[in-house]
């Protein structure tokens, strides 16, 4: 009765391997969009993979000032100012 629990509890690497694939190739996907995004605003690609100066350079874009960047970090706020950014960059 042990020795089939702990054959049965094993099972679970094989998922976590599937998994761990997965992710690893979302985030190799959300890096090189990042990359491709910011190379075709003209910008350097490795400015879109780091996460505060991808902001900047996005509020950049869309034609707002730096300190929009700091109203990310304000909870709520942050909402507004998304909201802001997604309506700039539409135009």
């Amino acid at each position: 009765m042990f020795a089939q629990t702990l054959a049965q509890s094993d099972s679970g690497g094989g998922t976590f391997a599937i998994l761990a694939v997965v992710y690893v190739l979302l985030f190799v996907i959300y890096l090189v969009s990042w990359w491709k995004l910011f190379t075709k605003m003209g910008q350097p690609g490795w400015v879109g993979i780091v996460p505060i100066l991808n902001a900047y350079g996005i509020y950049k874009l869309a034609g707002r000032e730096w300190w929009w960047v700091i109203l990310l970090f304000i909870p709520c706020i942050n909402i507004i100012a998304l909201w802001f950014l997604a309506a700039d960059t539409a135009k």
